[in-house]
């Protein structure tokens, strides 16, 4: 390179940057000039990567988060080697906000952001060590993995930690049975179906949405625990159950629905599940129960959202006489009811609906509405959008964004003009 070489020039700006950059981080230690710093050194590319790679061994915390993040932006391979070491070093240094973990989870994430298939080792191997005293880093791992498609790689780590997370680290737990969902490993059933009975909610739904995406392997468990009056969590099941959509559970669900001694929550959950179904075998059943005053106002909702749900134009007339004097609650699944049967005679009376006195009753309608793909209730849509006025602070532009919704669905539906 000749001198005066006007590369040379900018290579030694681009040093010059990192440098200020890095002692800056230093100095200031604030997360909004982090931010700026690592979008910064990103954007000067490779000609950054060897001063960010010697920065992962600063002492300070702030300095190696920051570099780690910028080489996972930049994405070069020579990276690697230092972000696996900085994955795994501790300083020991006591941080107000956890620097020092912040590091060492931001380098995982660079290594995945890389996408190199030669990092998927090193991620396997931390994690065997991790999994027993870092359950956040832990957790990153899992992450990039899953995002590196690799996670069958630690299936044997995960299966052999997720009893003793349970005991040590809900959020960890999380993780773990997450990932075994994704894998769909039918091994885990029987551990899944206990997790559902553990106290942590995040916990307890992590393994109902594992049990979702391990699908039909999970099913009869799930219908065993369904039918099981001396279990808590049956409700639970049934969700999962209406969810994976197997006709095995059919007549399970039928026989919970029957029978009033059972829970309402999950008679409201098989109710659902049954016009999910699509089987026009219950639709008798789901009206008498919508009919019926005399069942739980619970379970009538459920039967509502069952035969909007089935598709089936026969729930129609069933659907309307029940909302004459149906409470809030019933008025308004039945009022999404209609809207997902997207029968053409609802029109009318769910413009009516836009005026009724609840917010979430008009907000239905206005969805609802938007499925009919009628473009000449546009016009009435818009002065919902102009005119709604709803008390409650909270929820007062809820209905108007549900009409512009509507509005734009019913445009995409018609297509272009013109």
């Amino acid at each position: 390179m000749k001198p005066g070489d006007p590369n040379r020039s900018n290579k030694s700006t681009h040093q010059q940057l990192v440098e200020s950059l890095l002692d800056e981080v230093k100095r200031q230690r604030d997360w909004s000039f982090n931010w700026q710093a690592r979008n910064a050194l990103a954007s000067i590319g490779t000609s950054a990567v060897p001063r960010l790679i010697e920065a992962l061994k600063d002492e300070d915390g702030y300095v190696r988060e920051v570099a780690a993040n910028a080489l996972g932006k930049i994405g070069d391979k020579k990276a690697i080697e230092p972000l696996v070491c900085a994955m795994r070093y501790r300083d020991g240094q006591v941080y107000q906000d956890g620097e020092d973990c912040e590091a060492r989870t931001t380098a995982a994430t660079a290594l995945g952001e890389i996408g190199d298939r030669s990092v998927v080792g090193p991620l396997v191997q931390t994690l065997g060590d991790t999994l027993r005293n870092d359950g956040t880093l832990s957790g990153y791992i899992i992450k990039v993995l899953d995002s590196l498609g690799e996670l069958q790689q630690a299936a044997p780590l995960l299966r052999e930690s997720v009893e003793s997370s349970l005991k040590d680290d809900a959020t960890l737990a999380w993780h773990i049975i997450d990932a075994l969902g994704k894998l769909r490993d039918s091994r885990v059933v029987p551990l899944l179906i206990k997790i559902l009975d553990h106290a942590d909610i995040d916990v307890h739904k992590s393994a109902r949405s594992a049990l979702v995406q391990i699908g039909q392997p999970a099913v009869p468990a799930l219908i065993e625990v369904l039918l099981d009056k001396n279990i808590k969590w049956r409700a639970s099941a049934a969700n999962a159950l209406k969810k994976i959509g197997d006709q095995r559970a059919f007549e399970p669900f039928i026989n919970v629905l029957k029978d009033r001694s059972a829970d309402e929550y999950v008679r409201w959950e098989a109710a659902q599940a049954l016009g999910k179904s699509g089987s026009g075998e219950t639709l008798e059943l789901l009206v008498n129960t919508l009919a019926d005053k005399q069942e739980p106002e619970l379970v009538r909702r459920g039967a509502a959202t069952g035969l909007g749900l089935s598709g089936d134009n026969r729930a129609y007339e069933p659907l309307i006489e029940a909302l004459a004097d149906a409470g809030t609650g019933l008025r308004w699944d039945l009022t999404q009811a209609l809207g997902d049967l997207g029968d053409s005679r609802a029109v009318e009376l769910l413009v009516s609906l836009l005026q009724d006195e609840n917010w979430q009753v008009r907000e239905k309608a206005a969805e609802a509405l938007g499925k009919t793909g009628d473009e000449r209730i546009i016009p009435v849509l818009f002065w919902v959008v102009e005119n709604d006025s709803e008390t409650i602070p909270a929820f007062s532009d809820r209905v108007k964004t549900a009409a512009a919704a509507a509005i734009d669905l019913i445009r995409k539906r018609q297509g272009p003009t013109g």
